[in-house]
Formats: structure tokens, sequence, C-alpha cells
């Protein structure tokens, strides 16, 4: 969910991940959010498989 900043809470959660120096996905799904410069440790993708 982007919520009406998705800019922001991006960098929210990339922030998250690297104070807490672990790994991380960010998938942009519908909201087409992209980030300007992720770390090496942040992969980005347009989204992930559903499964039930």
């Amino acid at each position: 969910m982007a919520g009406r900043n998705p800019e922001r809470l991006a960098n929210i959660g990339i922030e998250a991940l690297q104070e807490a120096n672990v790994w991380g996905i960010i998938a942009t799904g519908w909201s087409g959010l992209k980030a300007v410069a992720l770390p090496e440790t942040i992969l980005q993708i347009d989204q992930s498989l559903k499964r039930n």
C-alpha cells in the first residue's frame, strides 16, 4: 500500500532496513513507485507471485 505519499513511505522503509542492517525487497506493484538510488542490500521488483 503506497498511501498518499509513496516516495516518503519508501524512504522510511529504506532507512529502516539500513538502520537494522538487513537486506530487503521493495515491491513497487501498482503504485509505480521507483526508488532513485538504492543500496546494494535492497532489491526493487515490480511484483511478486501470490501464493495461497
